[in-house]
């Protein structure tokens, strides 16, 4: 038996029902783990590449730059969370509660 439209059926009862993750929480969580992944890599070259990359380059075009992930990590774990990330148990749960923390509240984007 579908789901039909005039159901009226609630997006919460209808992920639960499917048992479909949710693709944006499921985005943030992976971005997340790569980045303390890739802090606790030991080729702190292409680290350093990777976290100080300027996404634009020559004449930039009208309006706000583009956000790099350190910034956006920056500011949803705080300045220090290259330091917290070194410690790979808090910072999977760091990361865990954050990207349940999304998906109950809903993108802030």
């Amino acid at each position: 038996m579908g789901i039909k439209l005039s159901d009226k059926t609630r997006l919460q009862d209808i992920y639960s029902r499917t048992k479909v993750r949710l693709v944006g929480r499921v985005a943030k969580l992976l971005k997340y783990r790569y980045a303390g992944h890739t802090m606790r890599d030991s080729n702190s070259k292409l680290n350093y590449i990777m976290w100080s990359w300027v996404p634009h380059t020559g004449k930039r075009n009208r309006g706000r730059p583009k956000t790099r992930w350190s910034e956006e990590i920056a500011k949803e774990f705080g300045p220090s969370w290259k330091r917290k990330a070194i410690d790979r148990q808090s910072w999977k749960g760091l990361v865990d509660a954050h990207a349940q923390k999304w998906a109950v509240e809903g993108a802030n984007d």
